[in-house]
């Protein structure tokens, strides 16, 4: 899987409370186009990448590593 561009750390710390936001975001566009809309399918894609990268983040630190380790 292709990595995600290097968040800086200020971003990173700041995971949880986008993915929040974005999690509304989606819900609003299945609400509204479908859950099969192109636009409804994009968003959950990039839902599911920030998701991943707050996980590894969780798990490096977890193993007392670095949030790219």
């Amino acid at each position: 899987m292709e990595k995600m561009n290097q968040y800086p750390t200020l971003v990173s710390a700041h995971l949880p409370r986008i993915i929040l936001i974005l999690r509304e975001q989606l819900m609003q566009c299945a609400k509204q186009n479908g859950m099969n809309h192109p636009e409804t399918i994009r968003q959950s894609q990039l839902l599911d990448k920030l998701i991943y990268e707050y996980q590894l983040g969780m798990l490096a630190q977890s193993k007392g590593g670095s949030f790219r380790d």
